[in-house]
């Protein structure tokens, strides 16, 4: 939504942008607004007056804002599934209008009106003393600013319901699948709906039926603008097409048809009409938007049609209408464009858990460094994420210690207490400057400690030194406008959300505790190494002794030219033992071999289970002295 000087949108990264889009200027936009605090999908936004506007999620909370400062100054949490829906409320209090309430729709089913004078929901409607086991996802709701309002939702069912008690005025049914958009007029009076059954019907709410349909798309209809006249309507969906439609007369004219390469891109998800109704705002499955000026062309459209209805009798008009597939689009080219980022729509995470490879919308494929936050390589050209992945993968093992969440269209991390510690490897491995080969660091460990280095600085200690980092508690660095989200583990609502820049020392009681128990107390839930158990044989070929015992087992990051150190040390001690002299090679002279491989001295003993054994009995390995 929005005027004519600052249009508003709310997108899959869960940010709301306001733009400053200059018509004349195609493609050239500024951002002259910016509200983040969702961590979802943004469904929906309403102006509540000239200077509020309320947004809901699928992070299932509505939020408030504060246009001139920028800022939310309520998050009304309630709902328990993707909030999908708002609509304003406009009620009377002994005579006077009272100020606007929001109602909220959701796929939990529920509708709930907002008091936003004190931040609470103040009726639901259907409630009435038990809530009902099973509920009907509602996608869409509809009002004019009155006290009537109107669901659509999966169970193909148009809901009209009375903002002030709740109560389900009618229930009108025609549609054979999911309602997904609807459209009132200012009187409510009428009423406009589209479903996935890709029919649109008009309503009379007075009458409770439905007396016309409108059957011009191909698939299912996610969005319905109509004129304030409540003549002529705009409707999109998944087809991609946008239509304008005279209300009365039923007459279509096909404004465009989306054409992205991308095809998921051309689906249509949100139509506004601006101000004087000549020209309509697009937002669709991609992060760009468009403005398609329809004015002209719509008014020369109903004058030809109106010549035509009144010069032939009906069978000759409707002889006269080309038929669905000759209909060629009336506007080739948007009138201004605000061009949005693309989004990433696949990622594979790396056998090192340290690179991800993702793919956006345009088809690039990126690769990042988990401990940097950065993109190291770009992937500009025709192969698939599998492809390239194959290409780079490495043949190493590494315990899972995230999770990766693109649907917000970027790149978000997930730690939590059961696995962030899983990963220990050898920080030579990691860190540049490290010498020493033996020495292991925890991934999880490093990023905490990168990422909330910012807290670490300023939160206030009770009295005990700060330890110096050593190799093994060295931090990853990350850019200070990173952002960092604090949820709780079986909710989506944030409990805390700053960039990294914003930490001021005082965010501990925010914290999950197992994080403040190791950044500030070096505690951490102990685990056992998980060790690999493995079989050593001297090579059919090797004149080399048998070492006892043969059957052995060690920690599984443990590498293989450790395990050669170790047979070396068994042979010298076993010739020792019988006073023999000792002719047994030095470790540079051994290799193992696994399956007819020789194995790499840095493949771990998990790698070599994996890759090359690729058995789930004990791992066998043989010894023998290197071919020169």
């Amino acid at each position: 939504g929005g005027s004519s000087a600052v249009v508003y949108t709310g997108g899959r990264d869960g940010a709301i942008r306001g733009w400053a889009v200059d018509p004349a200027q195609e493609q050239t936009s500024s951002c002259v607004r910016s509200l983040d605090g969702h961590v979802d999908w943004v469904n929906d936004l309403v102006m509540c007056g000239s200077n509020t506007m309320a947004s809901c999620s699928s992070d299932t909370t509505v939020k408030v804002w504060d246009l001139g400062a920028q800022r939310c100054v309520a998050t009304l949490v309630e709902h328990s599934d993707y909030v999908k829906a708002l609509t304003t409320v406009h009620t009377f209090d002994e005579g006077r209008l009272k100020d606007p309430m929001v109602a909220s729709g959701a796929l939990d089913g529920r509708l709930l009106v907002w008091d936003l004078a004190v931040g609470k929901w103040v009726v639901e409607c259907g409630y009435a003393g038990r809530r009902s086991a099973a509920r009907s996802s509602i996608y869409c709701v509809a009002g004019a600013g009155g006290s009537t309002l109107v669901t659509g939702s999966t169970d193909r069912m148009v809901s009209v319901w009375d903002a002030r008690t709740g109560d389900k005025v009618v229930k009108l049914r025609g549609h054979s699948d999911a309602v997904k958009c609807l459209a009132i007029n200012a009187d409510q009076t009428r009423l406009l709906s589209g479903g996935s059954d890709s029919m649109i019907r008009l309503w009379d709410l007075r009458q409770q039926r439905s007396i016309k349909t409108y059957d011009c798309h191909e698939d299912s209809i996610w969005s319905l603008s109509a004129s304030s006249a409540f003549d002529f309507f705009i409707s999109g969906g998944r087809d991609g097409q946008l239509w304008c439609v005279d209300v009365e007369s039923g007459n279509s004219m096909l404004l465009t048809v989306n054409d992205f390469a991308a095809k998921r891109d051309n689906m249509i998800l949100s139509t506004a009409l601006s101000a004087d109704e000549k020209s309509v705002w697009v937002g669709t499955v991609g992060s760009t938007v468009h403005l398609w000026e329809f004015g002209e062309v719509w008014s020369q459209f109903r004058t030809r049609e109106r010549a035509t209805t009144m010069s032939a009798d009906s069978s000759g008009f409707m002889d006269a209408l080309p038929e669905r597939d000759s209909f060629k689009p009336a506007v080739y080219k948007p009138t201004a464009t605000i061009v949005g980022l693309p989004g990433i729509t696949g990622y594979l995470v790396m056998n090192n858990k340290r690179h991800i490879l993702t793919i956006d919308s345009r088809g690039i494929i990126e690769q990042w460094d988990l401990t940097t936050g950065r993109i190291v390589q770009t992937f500009n050209d025709e192969r698939t994420l599998d492809q390239v992945g194959r290409e780079l993968e490495e043949e190493v093992v590494v315990p899972s210690w995230f999770a990766v969440d693109i649907r917000s269209g970027s790149v978000a991390v997930r730690l939590d207490k059961a696995t962030c510690f899983n990963a220990e490897v050898y920080a030579i491995d990691f860190v540049q400057d490290q010498k020493k080969e033996d020495t292991k660091i925890n991934l999880g460990e490093h990023l905490l400690r990168g990422l909330l280095s910012t807290w670490l600085a300023k939160v206030p200690r009770d009295g005990s030194p700060i330890t110096k980092e050593d190799d093994s508690q060295r931090s990853f660095r990350f850019e200070a406008d990173l952002p960092i989200i604090v949820t709780e583990e079986s909710s989506p609502i944030p409990i805390l959300r700053k960039l990294m820049s914003e930490f001021n020392g005082s965010e501990e009681p925010f914290l999950p505790i197992w994080v403040t128990d190791y950044l500030l107390r070096n505690t951490r839930p102990n685990k056992e190494a998980v060790k690999v158990s493995f079989v050593l044989q001297p090579h059919t070929s090797s004149s080399l002794s048998t070492i006892e015992p043969s059957r052995v087992s060690a920690p599984r990051m443990l590498r293989s030219k450790h395990v050669v150190e170790y047979i070396v040390k068994e042979l010298v001690a076993a010739a020792e033992k019988f006073g023999k002299p000792s002719t047994v090679p030095s470790a540079v002279d051994i290799e193992l071999v696994c399956n007819n491989r020789v194995v790499p001295p840095n493949m771990s003993l998990a790698a070599i289970r994996h890759f090359i054994w690729k058995s789930p009995d004990d791992l066998e390995m043989a010894y023998r002295v290197r071919a020169r």
